[in-house]
């Protein structure tokens, strides 16, 4: 059975967040040459932060109360 078309030139990106826990930076290591789409969600589901950065290209947060985040 042949894959549908176009999905064998699927690639995919890898890209970590860190630090981990953050304070007031984070870091997308990745591809510099790659922009991402950074949004962080509280566990209530609203969003807290949205950044289009290059990768290894620091994200500016503005320190949230300490707590756990949904990073898409």
């Amino acid at each position: 059975m042949k894959a549908p078309a176009g999905l064998t030139k699927v690639k995919k990106e890898q890209a970590a967040l860190y630090p981990n826990p953050a304070e007031d930076k984070l870091f997308i290591k990745g591809a510099s040459s790659m922009t991402y789409q950074v949004d962080i969600y509280n566990l209530n589901g609203s969003k807290m932060l949205s950044a289009s950065v290059k990768g290894n290209d620091p994200i500016n947060s503005v320190s949230p109360p300490v707590n756990l985040y949904m990073v898409k």
